[in-house]
C-alpha cells in the first residue's frame, strides 16, 4: 500500500506474528540503455513491527533490514566545518 525508505506497509488478508521476517520482491520499471540487466525485480528483507486490523485485511507495518537509501551521505551543497 505505501513504501518508504525504511519500510512498507503491506495489507494481507491472513494474519503474521509481529517479528515474522518477511522477503518482498518488487517489480521495477526497466530502465532503458542502462545495461542493468533484464532482471527488473528487487529483493528486499523486512521484519514484521505492528500489525493492526482492518475491515477486510490486516495491515502490516514492515522495518527494512537496510534502508533503501544510505542515510550516512551528506547532502549535496552542503558543507561541514570542523572547529578546532
Amino acid at each position: 500500500m505505501n513504501i518508504s525508505a525504511g519500510g512498507a506497509l503491506l495489507a494481507t488478508r491472513r494474519y503474521l506474528p509481529v517479528s515474522s521476517r518477511i522477503s518482498l520482491e518488487i517489480p521495477t520499471a526497466p530502465l532503458p540503455h542502462a545495461g542493468i540487466g533484464s532482471d527488473f525485480v528487487r529483493s528486499l528483507q523486512a521484519r514484521l513491527v505492528t500489525v493492526t486490523h482492518s475491515e477486510q485485511c490486516y495491515l502490516c507495518g514492515l522495518k527494512f533490514s537496510r534502508p533503501l537509501i544510505d542515510t550516512h551521505v551528506s547532502k549535496p551543497g552542503r558543507k561541514y566545518s570542523s572547529s578546532v
